[in-house]
């Protein structure tokens, strides 16, 4: 987990990199590499761990849902305020009002 700016500013934001680098909150760096993941994995795009009793989400046309990201907490450093163990999105990806 990172708490710091470890980033190279623009020459514009280098006099504030003080101010920026203080409103910084704990994150974790993802770094994406191609492989192919089991269900129950975290991942970007592919197809979302469900329950048996959920159906697969769709649109208000009955398009299926794309999935954006799928998270599984008990892959990663513990985050405060985050569950351990859990695999959100936790019933499937939901539809979008627009």
């Amino acid at each position: 987990m990172k708490s710091s700016l470890d980033i190279n500013l623009p020459e514009e934001l280098k006099p504030y990199h003080e101010a920026i680098a203080n409103t910084i909150k704990p994150y974790l760096k993802i770094d994406i590499k191609p492989s192919s993941t089991q269900w129950w994995q975290s991942k970007f795009g592919g197809l979302p761990y469900l329950p048996r009793t959920i159906d697969y989400p769709t649109n208000k046309n009955g398009e299926y849902l794309k999935l954006l990201a799928q998270l599984n907490f008990s892959e990663m450093p513990r985050l405060e305020n985050f569950p351990a163990q859990e695999i959100l999105p936790k019933n499937g990806p939901k539809a979008s009002p627009f």
